[in-house]
């Protein structure tokens, strides 16, 4: 929901604030629940990075698949290939309110971060 309101309905961002500078990156892409586990959610394109600069808005990248969106980060012809994503959460509060945690690991996807654990803030 939160996100909705900044990058759309059925994506969700990932939101880089610098505290000193008035700059603000939000990398967004698309997720749904993976079927048949609703707790794994599948990432998809479009991916967006966008930079917010003093109040206004630039839309950086846009990407309409992830191969495109890797090659545009270097990545060799094998994470170009490979699939989509897939983030398992293995903890998630529901409060809606600010300071929420979700915890959730990357079990298929970019070989890069196959295996990561992020750990997200609701803002």
């Amino acid at each position: 929901e939160d996100a909705a309101q900044v990058v759309g309905d059925g994506r969700v961002a990932q939101v880089l604030n610098f505290p000193i500078l008035p700059i603000s990156l939000v990398l967004s892409s698309g997720a749904v629940p993976y079927d048949p586990d609703l707790s794994t959610l599948e990432i998809f394109p479009p991916f967006r990075l966008e930079a917010n600069v003093a109040g206004a808005n630039f839309q950086l990248v846009e990407s309409g698949s992830d191969a495109d969106f890797r090659a545009l980060n270097a990545r060799d012809a094998d994470a170009q290939a490979a699939p989509r994503n897939l983030f398992k959460q293995r903890y998630l509060e529901t409060t809606g309110k600010a300071g929420d945690l979700k915890i959730s690991e990357v079990i298929d996807g970019d070989p890069v971060i196959v295996g990561e654990v992020f750990v997200h803030r609701r803002l």
